[in-house]
């Protein structure tokens, strides 16, 4: 099953915050608020693709993050 987690805001109320960041890459705890949600779907067996949606102002961002993230699914 592929998961599909939604990130194509600008996250405008939270600004100036999300500025040039979005919000799901903000840190909570130490870790992005995204790492947290993908640390919960760790446990779903069922999973085993994820798939986040960007838009295009954050997609380099994301890029850049994900080639420093440890997932075990693709």
């Amino acid at each position: 099953m592929k998961a599909l987690i939604l990130a194509a805001g600008y996250a405008k109320r939270l600004w100036p915050l999300t500025k040039n960041k979005p919000k799901p890459l903000l840190e909570v705890k130490g870790k992005t608020i995204v790492g947290h949600i993908l640390e919960n779907m760790k446990s779903v067996k069922e999973i085993d693709e994820v798939l986040i949606v960007t838009n295009e102002k954050f997609a380099m961002e994301f890029e850049y993050w994900v080639k420093d993230f440890e997932y075990p699914k693709p």
